[in-house]
């Protein structure tokens, strides 16, 4: 859908499904494009990324632990427990997307959730949204959804007790009926 929206078939009016990260990038859209150039005429949300949370006593014990790691396991003998480490670490704090990225990717990663796009949200929700979570959801929490649905009039909101990140995939078919009901 991406390409499809910046390509060179901008629609007026289209529908749109997004998950985890490309909810932060919808969500950065909506905020900065005139929704005079085009209308969003249903957005479906299943736990999107996009707002921003005050560090957790766990990932910033983390932080310390990775900067002192860094100093003291890159010099002499030591070297090669450095990356043994370092993937525990990530393991351990289920970092798995910052883990494949390296370099400038890492940096722009880092840049992209730093930023907390929840005001954006609703500059471009002019029509209902329909929105599923997983209340066990360890990636974004569920408190997240309540927010957007909150600033999203007319939205509604979908949450599955048992329902971890992956709600797309467990309850896929579950879904895909009721985003079929939705759009009628």
């Amino acid at each position: 859908y991406f390409n499809y929206i910046y390509g060179d078939y901008l629609s007026d009016v289209f529908d749109l499904l997004v998950h985890y990260f490309f909810g932060r990038m919808i969500f950065k859209m909506l905020g900065q494009h005139d929704t005079q150039i085009y209308s969003l005429d249903i957005l479906v949300i299943i736990a999107a990324a996009g707002i921003k949370h005050q560090k957790s006593l766990k990932i910033k014990v983390a932080g310390v632990l990775a900067k002192t790691g860094k100093k003291v396991l890159t010099v002499g003998p030591l070297k090669w427990v450095a990356p043994l480490a370092q993937k525990g670490l990530y393991k351990v704090l289920k970092s798995h997307d910052y883990e494949k990225t390296s370099g400038v990717m890492r940096e722009t990663f880092l840049k992209v959730i730093d930023e907390d796009l929840k005001d954006n949200v609703v500059q471009g929700a002019k029509n209902p949204a329909l929105i599923f979570w997983g209340k066990k959801d360890t990636y974004v929490p569920v408190s997240d959804a309540r927010l957007i649905h909150l600033k999203i009039p007319g939205s509604k909101l979908i949450i599955y007790p048992d329902g971890k990140h992956g709600i797309h995939r467990t309850k896929a078919e579950e879904i895909a009926n009721l985003v079929n009901e939705f759009i009628k």
